[in-house]
């Protein structure tokens, strides 16, 4: 039924809702006027005026922009100081010490072995981790350590043996200019090298001279440029015009790339880059020296050149021999040079900066002092000079080369920039190798994953479903025993494991302290102490997660393998105490024999990664439900249906999960070409540049993110040479793809590597993949034009592709950093030292080529050179006009 409202109420209905809105309006602007008020007052530029709304808010939104500039630059700073705090933290204390459980935990062990004498106590450890060397505040007695004001180039620190090298006391030197140290010539090359916000802009090392002032001999120096302690801190090296360096047989090397395939091999290529860096440095001995999880080394590879002195192949040496500290620093500074053990340090003065009021940060520095600890610990060896080259891998310290010799031996610029390409070609086929064997195990993982979906399709059942039938959880992985738990269904063991009782203990332990979904270890009583009963069947565990919470397992045994580790002398004397406290190393590196026993065979990332697949397996199955996989549709075809739906899916999560590890694979070899010694760059089959190292920057004073997706014909070269380069490239990329190039081009062969078989290898694939060639050209730069000799080969993809090419540079008349007052024959020997170094990188070039990161066959511009493979055999020398 209709209701009628009376006229005089209708009418009253809309008047209100005007005075209703009319009172909002009036609110709104109130308020309004309000925030401008308060705007006018905050607003520095709007304080006290009558400026009208407009005016408030233009200032309020240009205040804003400062504010948000300020932050972004506070931002920047901010990491800044967190990086120099890590840095601090890394040199004053590296790693901490074991805990005190953890330290009872080894000792207990140790004892249980039968050697209560090897062990250290935590506190020695420490003392030794602990040692401040980066801040040890003196250098060695053979070069000249300046930290410079860069703000009005004055002499912040300088070290004390400028006196005996330069015939100037230091107290004369500080808090001068560096006119006072340095000829008019020298210093503009200095102060060129630093760019306006203090960066470092010219590779290292410049030629510079000083004026003794006994006598006024001129001394020609290397100088070596970084930044630490709010300085920039320069070092001089004497010149030294001894830059021969040999190579070694590349047949030795071909074969120990065509023989990488196999893990064994790792060893064999330690060894004959063992031989090349001795060839390089000729020192007495060289070693390869790999890194245990728990800091211990082992020499894999090893060089003898000095008859009469003992071998150390095969031994281990315990970590306080290259202490935390020391270990931390080698991933900052990926070189080491002792000069002579036995020459007096030379102190920094002052020893506090004026700058920071802290000693000076010396751990990117060539020169820095020995600590005495690890004076004495060469002394004892017989060791006069030593040089370590860091082998880095994701991110961490893999291993050394490390040379000794047994008299004083300083080794030139090139020479160590020689051993550095070496680690970092060593680092590379690591990680080619890892990447590798990832393919491998995802393979593998894939097949594990469609039987395993298959068996519990069939069974119906979980987790009976794991147990029955073939394959079942005891055939995945080599164990002696396998077990599985659940909360529902209890437990289910395979072969030899230890007993229910202890199971159940164990799996309690797990639900405490598991806190990823795969655990394994080698010495499972190291973490639970119930394992020491039953080491001969559960020295070795491998746990994983079958459920988003704790409580349901498979669990992989291991018996315990005693073993015989050979040491290099008893770790009982790794760390001597001395009469007045002082910790002082051992004298005996004679071979000592140590039992281990409550190890077992460690599991490998293959078997960790079908673990991961098993698990992936189980939730997938879990999440979808056995039943509606076997009847989403009546008969087969249901069951084919969602057995296809779900290994789809779980292969496209351990694809996923393997895609995140080979772009971890893609950094690291990234991050090696970024750190080539020589200028480096990358196109795509266009010719884009798509890769542009730091040294090609420092070249032509172009930085990356300017010359990342430009044309390098056209943005890189002069224009009369872009044909001609051209027509290289053309050629090389026609040959890659098994084209005849362009016929009548002179050519000869380079000493390089070269493929000799057709077989799977990926460094051996047919002659066509390994040409290289170099031409005559000219480069751009932001001051103009340098002549270089370019170097080029094809660059491939992951799946054999050519997509473009690499090419290094070298300068032919790049001497604009070197003063005129250090004379011709100084310039020229520096110039044919550059050559031989370009001649070292082209043969090895490549192992950073064939470096497979790509997982589809096409690159887009812009893809890091990692991305992509290449292999160079014999290149053809092309000498265009």
């Amino acid at each position: 039924m209709p209701i009628f409202i009376p006229k005089q109420f209708a009418e009253v209905k809309p008047a209100r809702r005007r005075e209703n809105h009319s009172e909002v309006e009036r609110r709104r602007r109130d308020l309004i006027n309000e925030r401008i008020e308060e705007l006018r007052r905050i607003v520095p530029e709007t304080t006290g005026s009558q400026a009208n709304k407009a005016t408030v808010l233009g200032k309020a939104i240009d205040h804003l922009n400062i504010l948000a500039d300020e932050n972004a630059k506070l931002q920047k700073d901010k990491e800044t100081l967190m990086n120099e705090l890590e840095k601090l933290r890394v040199m004053s204390i590296g790693d901490a010490g074991p805990s005190e459980s953890a330290a009872a935990k080894r000792k207990r062990r140790l004892v249980e072995d039968g050697r209560p004498d090897g062990f250290i106590d935590a506190v020695t450890a420490q003392r030794v981790n602990y040692e401040p060397i980066a801040t040890i505040g003196a250098v060695q007695h053979h070069g000249i350590l300046l930290a410079i004001r860069d703000a009005d180039w004055t002499i912040a620190q300088v070290s004390s043996n400028v006196e005996a090298l330069v015939a100037i006391p230091p107290d004369q030197l500080v808090s001068q200019h560096i006119s006072s140290l340095f000829d008019e010539e020298s210093v503009r090359v200095i102060q060129s090298a630093v760019g306006d916000e203090g960066e470092i802009r010219v590779a290292s090392p410049v030629l510079v001279s000083t004026i003794r002032r006994d006598n006024g001999e001129r001394v020609i120096w290397d100088g070596l440029f970084h930044r630490a302690s709010s300085c920039v801190v320069l070092e001089l090296e004497p010149f030294s015009r001894d830059i021969t360096l040999v190579f070694s047989d590349s047949g030795r090397i071909r074969a120990a790339l065509e023989n990488l395939e196999n893990a064994a091999s790792v060893d064999e290529l330690c060894q004959i880059l063992a031989h090349e860096v001795s060839d390089i440095t000729g020192f007495d001995r060289v070693m390869v020296y790999r890194f245990g999880a728990e800091g211990h080394g082992k020499v894999l590879a090893e060089v003898l050149k000095k008859e009469g002195i003992e071998p150390y192949l095969g031994l281990n040496f315990p970590a306080t021999d290259i202490p935390t500290v020391a270990r931390n620093l080698f991933v900052l500074n990926r070189v080491r040079v002792i000069a002579d053990a036995f020459a007096k340090p030379c102190e920094v003065t002052p020893a506090v900066s004026p700058v920071t009021e802290r000693p000076l940060d010396m751990s990117k520095s060539v020169l820095r002092a020995v600590s005495r600890c690890h004076t004495q610990y060469l002394k004892n060896m017989g060791v006069a000079a030593s040089i370590s080259n860091a082998i880095v891998k994701d991110k961490k310290l893999w291993g050394l080369f490390i040379c000794y010799s047994y008299s004083p031996k300083r080794l030139s610029f090139e020479h160590r920039e020689a051993c550095i390409l070496l680690s970092r070609v060593l680092s590379a086929l690591l990680a080619r190798k890892e990447q590798q064997d990832l393919r491998q195990h995802i393979a593998r993982a894939k097949e594990i994953q469609a039987q395993f979906l298959d068996q519990l399709l069939l069974d119906g059942r979980f987790p009976e479903g794991l147990c029955t039938g073939r394959p079942n959880v005891f055939d995945i992985l080599d164990c002696g025993g396998a077990a599985v738990y659940t909360r529902a269904a209890g437990l289910a063991t395979f072969g030899r494991t230890p007993s229910p009782i202890d199971l159940r203990d164990l799996i309690e332990w797990l639900n405490s302290n598991m806190t990823d979904d795969v655990w394994c270890t080698d010495c499972l009583s190291e973490h639970f102490e119930g394992a020491a009963f039953v080491r001969d069947v559960a020295s070795g565990l491998l746990a994983v997660s079958l459920s988003h919470f704790p409580g349901d397992y498979a669990l992989w045994f291991r018996p315990e393998v005693i073993q015989e580790e050979n040491w290099g002398g008893p770790l009982k004397d790794a760390i001597v105490r001395g009469e007045n406290g002082s910790l002082n190393p051992r004298a005996s590196f004679q071979k000592y024999v140590q039992l281990v026993k409550g190890k077992a065979v460690a599991f490998s990332q293959r078997d960790i990664t079908c673990a991961r697949a098993l698990r992936m397996t189980v939730l997938d199955v879990a999440s979808i439900g056995l039943a509606p996989a076997m009847h989403a549709v009546d008969g087969m075809a249901g069951t084919l249906g969602g057995r296809d739906g779900a290994l789809r899916r779980l292969h496209e999560k351990l694809e996923h999960a393997g895609s995140e590890l080979l772009g971890m694979f893609q950094q690291e070899v990234d991050g090696l070409v970024e750190t080539m010694p020589l200028p480096l760059l990358a196109t795509d089959r266009d010719y884009r540049i798509t890769d542009w190292n730091l040294m090609a920057s420092k070249l032509t004073a172009y930085p990356r993110a300017e010359m990342i997706g430009a044309s390098f014909l056209s943005r890189a070269l002069d224009p009369t040479q872009a044909g001609h380069v051209r027509d290289l490239f053309d050629r090389l990329l026609a040959d890659a793809q098994g084209g005849h190039g362009h016929p009548g081009t002179p050519a000869r062969p380079f000493s390089s590597l070269s493929a000799t078989s057709s077989s799977a290898s990926t460094f051996a694939s047919t002659p066509a993949h390994h040409v290289g060639s170099e031409i005559h050209t000219i480069i751009r730069t932001r001051g103009g034009g340098m002549q270089c000799t370019l170097y080029a080969a094809p660059r491939r993809d992951a799946d054999g592709n050519a997509i473009g090419v690499i090419a290094i540079l070298h300068p032919e008349t790049n001497m604009a950093h070197a003063p005129a007052s250090v004379g011709p024959e100084v310039i020229a020997a520096r110039a044919y030292s550059q050559s031989v170094l370009f001649e070292l990188v082209k043969k090895w070039l490549p192992c950073f080529n064939a470096v497979h990161i790509a997982t589809s066959s096409q690159t887009a511009p812009g893809t890091p050179l990692a991305a992509s493979s290449v292999a160079s055999s014999p290149p053809q020398h092309m000498m265009q006009g």
